[in-house]
């Protein structure tokens, strides 16, 4: 993936603006899924990126894996029905 999609991938985060998308990437988080399987403690090694800050892109990364599980048992129970 290229250096822009990452960034415009990173920024759709809220918190996230392009400065932190770059300290991100240059910390070795180049893909949302890294910044998934990442810690709190990870995310806050990085230099500007806070407790509150580090929970916060956790916590809208989690959030949208649940949707999308709840997603997908909707279309389960509308295939059974």
């Amino acid at each position: 993936m290229v250096k822009e999609d990452i960034i415009k991938e990173f920024t759709s985060l809220k918190g996230v603006g392009k400065a932190k998308a770059e300290l991100l990437i240059k910390n070795g988080f180049d893909s949302i899924e890294k910044l998934k399987n990442s810690s709190v403690e990870d995310l806050k090694k990085v230099k500007g990126i806070s407790e509150k800050n580090a929970n916060d892109i956790l916590t809208q990364l989690k959030g949208e894996k649940k949707e999308e599980t709840k997603i997908s048992k909707e279309k389960v129970k509308v295939k059974k029905e």
